[in-house]
């Protein structure tokens, strides 16, 4: 299990509701009230605190009322989702002080580190996956686009569906805690490649393009930061839930490997595919 977990609660008080979130580190505290007045002051929608505390590293902030995006479907989640992007673009242009975030910046080599958790957390993988010497050739590949990107965006670092609410006609963004600075594709890959949204590869091309075409990027480079964003949620998730059979490992675990194999096909990195296969089923394909 991950300890240290965020513990959040809703609660009402004379009538009004609000939100209560303890955060497991000062760091992570002091990152929150710092951006909670950065975002409040650049015009960016986020809960507005009631009251903060450094005894308990605790912020109460107002309720929103609306609808997060993961739980939207049709037409309304694609506007939302363009809305989204727009934001995002907002988001990535703003200059936060560095000395009040969690993290200086995103680091290319926390791949490597979260490949090998998973091998440690799945010792089968390692065992089972016979194409090692292909799987580190292409892995080095990936890991050289990667390297090439630049890092001056400022990330929200968990731009996903979860975290944005919509409550009338505004995004309100939540979740923030963990910014920091790096490569403005990381957050792009969140939000667009999310197996609970289920969105064809289409759909996230023409959203992807309302961004891109104000960058050097391409879609296939997107798709290469999407592979390093799904890894990060794979590997998470093994933290959290260790057992392949379980209802959660079906509901959440699988999409998102799926997920996985799928972008590594549409780059043509058919080792990196067979071996999250083998991940996902406990089978090699040949």
């Amino acid at each position: 299990m991950i300890v240290n977990q965020k513990k959040t609660a809703t609660f009402e008080f004379y009538g009004k509701k609000l939100f209560l979130t303890q955060y497991p580190t000062r760091r992570e505290y002091l990152s929150a009230v710092y951006l909670t007045y950065f975002f409040n002051t650049n015009s960016v929608a986020v809960p507005k605190p009631i009251l903060a505390s450094r005894m308990t590293n605790t912020i109460i902030s107002e309720h929103i009322a609306g609808q997060p995006l993961i739980s939207l479907r049709g037409e309304i989640l694609i506007e939302s989702l363009k809305k989204s992007i727009l934001l995002l673009n907002k988001i990535h242009s703003l200059r936060p002080r560095v000395e009040f975030l969690f993290a200086k910046r995103l680091k290319v080599s926390w791949l490597d580190y979260m490949l090998e958790n998973i091998k440690r957390l799945c010792p089968f993988w390692k065992r089972e996956f016979k194409n090692w010497d292909d799987f580190e050739k292409e892995l080095s590949i990936l890991k050289k686009k990667l390297s090439k990107a630049k890092e001056g965006a400022f990330l929200h670092m968990d731009y996903q569906s979860r975290n944005l609410i919509l409550s009338g006609k505004k995004i309100y963004v939540t979740d923030f805690e963990r910014a920091r600075y790096g490569c403005c594709l990381w957050d792009l890959a969140s939000l667009l490649f999310q197996p609970s949204l289920n969105l064809k590869i289409e759909q996230i091309e023409g959203l992807a393009g309302i961004y891109l075409k104000k960058t050097e990027y391409s879609f296939n480079d997107l798709l290469c930061w999407a592979i390093f964003r799904l890894v990060r949620g794979v590997e998470r998730r093994l933290q959290t839930f260790r057992e392949p059979g379980s209802e959660y490992f079906t509901s959440t675990m699988e999409p998102a490997l799926s997920a996985l194999i799928s972008v590594c096909e549409a780059l043509d990195l058919p080792n990196l595919s067979r071996s999250f296969c083998c991940l996902r089923g406990g089978l090699i394909y040949n």
